[in-house]
């Protein structure tokens, strides 16, 4: 009862700073969007630093620091005129004079056809037009996820179904979904996020990411052509949306095989598309996030992991060693290990890249690609320069292995620091062939 009152009231106020912003024209809310943007782009440090993060991610896009910074602020500004412009959306009866098709003659056949296809679009521009478009050219279904405010969810659904179509819960999607492309209705579906859990992952801007295979999925369950929309503003302030000629399940081949084959060929549309206006693309959400079974502790948490080794031989020997240790907290962790250059040929770490340093400052890598750095160097300017680069920032571990009297020791400090309960050190241990000793001054349970 409480938190519904809750939500009632904070919806309210919500409207309330809605209903004049819904009275503003077009351009007045795209300017104040992208002053907000902007503004969000440089106080909010975290997501900032997640979407220079994942902008490092993206290899194939071949960006400088510069330009990275640039579609970043781009997308801070689109998600910020995305937000103000659907307070209008439900104010609206008509979309024609602002979204324009690109290529209508692939809607109307895909349309015509007895089939029923799916859709499959990007958080792209503004992404919530897209299944407007579609559901004005014919009954459709979208899977969308529900808010926790009941009051909020009911009003966004009123603008995404002001059009005819029908709004699904992801979770229970599967069978509505399959009925209506049998009934020869569209299923529009927005899936191009992160998805740890799934079975499927593919090279997306040049590094592998896991993804849903639900659009590949309900086409071939149905039998039903998909196809990728791409969304774009254009220099108007209006959107152009195309959509892709349709790709054809064939049925006769086992699920195991066309279903990712499918997703495949979609997810490179996808991708191509984003590339064409890649400042608008939501590029602030973990894309690359790897399924890392939770054996760290929720600050540890991440997917691209960088180790400062020591230089000093008796330490570097001790952390060597323990290196295994890493790859077992986090194994499908992406590793970027800076080794002094005179031991190079010592370090042995799979899937790893290896980058000797002769002085520390090599060891300063000028990029987001890393979320988080561990540091057994003890040089203060690690510490500084990853604080700026790194979402995490770097941290500091050489005074543990300083005071630890044996490799055995510091490899149950490393992992009381960072592993979450003795349960799950034990697997960990398990995983690397270790037997855990107590420590007497850092005790295992400590």
């Amino acid at each position: 009862m409480i938190s519904t009152i809750k939500y009632a009231i904070s919806y309210s106020l919500l409207r309330c700073v809605i209903f004049p912003l819904s009275l503003l024209p077009y351009s007045m809310l795209r300017s104040l969007g992208r002053f907000i943007g902007t503004a969000g782009y440089l106080f909010a440090k975290k997501p900032r630093k997640q979407t220079l993060n994942n902008l490092a991610l993206a290899r194939s896009l071949d960006l400088s620091n510069d330009d990275a910074h640039t579609i970043a602020k781009e997308s801070f500004q689109n998600l910020c005129v995305v937000t103000l412009e659907l307070f209008r959306l439900g104010r609206r009866r008509c979309l024609d004079d602002i979204i324009s098709c690109e290529n209508p003659k692939v809607l109307e056949r895909l349309c015509s056809d007895e089939k029923g296809f799916v859709v499959f679009c990007a958080h792209q521009a503004n992404w919530e037009l897209t299944f407007l478009h579609m559901s004005s050219y014919g009954y459709g279904v979208g899977i969308g996820k529900p808010q926790k405010n009941p009051f909020l969810y009911r009003w966004l659904l009123g603008i995404r179904e002001m059009f005819g179509g029908t709004i699904v819960d992801h979770k229970n999607a599967l069978s509505p979904c399959v009925k209506a492309l049998k009934q020869g209705h569209l299923v529009g579906i927005v899936a191009d996020q992160g998805f740890p859990e799934s079975s499927y992952s593919t090279d997306f801007f040049g590094t592998k990411a896991s993804s849903s295979m639900a659009p590949a999925l309900l086409a071939y369950k149905a039998d039903a052509n998909l196809c990728v929309a791409t969304i774009y503003r254009n220099d108007s302030g209006n959107y152009t949306i195309r959509y892709s000629e349709p790709i054809v399940p064939d049925t006769s081949k086992p699920f195991k095989e066309e279903v990712p084959a499918i997703m495949d060929d979609a997810i490179k549309i996808v991708e191509k598309g984003i590339s064409e206006h890649p400042g608008q693309w939501l590029w602030q959400h973990k894309r690359w996030k790897q399924h890392q079974h939770h054996h760290a502790k929720r600050q540890y948490r991440y997917d691209t992991v960088g180790i400062v080794m020591p230089k000093e031989r008796k330490f570097f020997d001790i952390v060597n060693k323990a290196l295994p240790l890493f790859r077992a907290i986090y194994p499908k962790g992406m590793f970027s290990i800076m080794v002094p250059e005179e031991y190079r040929e010592e370090v042995s770490f799979d899937g790893a890249k290896i980058l000797p340093y002769k002085t520390i400052s090599d060891a300063l890598i000028d990029d987001y690609f890393l979320q988080i750095v561990f540091d057994f160097s003890g040089a203060d300017s690690v510490v500084g320069h990853y604080k700026r680069f790194s979402i995490a920032g770097a941290i500091p571990l050489k005074s543990m292995v300083e005071k630890t009297l044996s490799h055995e020791y510091f490899l149950e400090d490393l992992a009381t620091t960072i592993i979450e309960s003795h349960r799950t050190k034990a697997e960990v241990f398990s995983d690397i062939g270790h037997s855990p000793k107590i420590n007497p001054i850092f005790p295992l349970e400590a």
